[in-house]
């Protein structure tokens, strides 16, 4: 499996008494079209994980950059990456989301979170858990640099409008990353 520059992603779950770690991270032969998002679960403190694929690329799109969070009651969350290719050259990215609430045994579709219109693609997406299990998520939009948050109040079901938080003037902010 390939592993390139993407991050590995972790998360811990001690609200059922049991610590269970899930993972996410995203695999590939080295052909752009077989990029999956992977999550992985462990309910043995790690010597052992399950595979459940939660995105999978083809001809026409890749998938990339996972981040992963869970909440008070359970539920995983995990964002990415779903960028357009046409075999050559990769096209404008958007930011998705897909969540479980069964312990990583199943996913919903795939949700598009960012409401931006980034002139190139949107990069580096990052998700935590807040306050009353609000979900946070930001990004940058590549060739501007302006970074976007957007928030969920309902389990990640839909998000808000995105809202430009850094203007892009300062191309240095390099990758965002949100805190709770």
């Amino acid at each position: 499996m390939y592993n390139g520059s993407n991050p590995v992603g972790l998360a811990l779950d001690e609200s059922s008494g049991d610590v269970r770690i899930y993972g996410v991270m995203p695999t590939s032969t080295g052909d752009w079209s077989t990029t999956q998002i992977v999550s992985l679960r462990s309910t043995d403190g790690g010597q052992s994980f399950q595979e459940v694929i939660i995105a999978q690329g083809n001809a026409n799109r890749m998938v990339e950059y996972p981040s992963i969070t869970t909440d008070s009651n359970g539920n995983i969350f995990i964002v990415w990456l779903r960028r357009a290719y046409n075999g050559t050259s990769s096209g404008n990215a958007d930011v998705y989301i897909s969540k479980s609430t069964d312990g990583g045994d199943s996913y919903s579709a795939p949700l598009r979170v960012n409401s931006n219109d980034c002139e190139s693609f949107n990069w580096e997406p990052h998700i935590v858990v807040g306050q009353s299990d609000k979900l946070h998520v930001v990004w940058i939009c590549h060739n501007s640099a302006e970074i976007y948050f957007a928030k969920s109040i309902d389990s990640g079901d839909s998000f808000l409008a995105a809202q430009l938080i850094a203007d892009g003037s300062d191309y240095s902010l390099g990758n965002p990353r949100v805190t709770a």
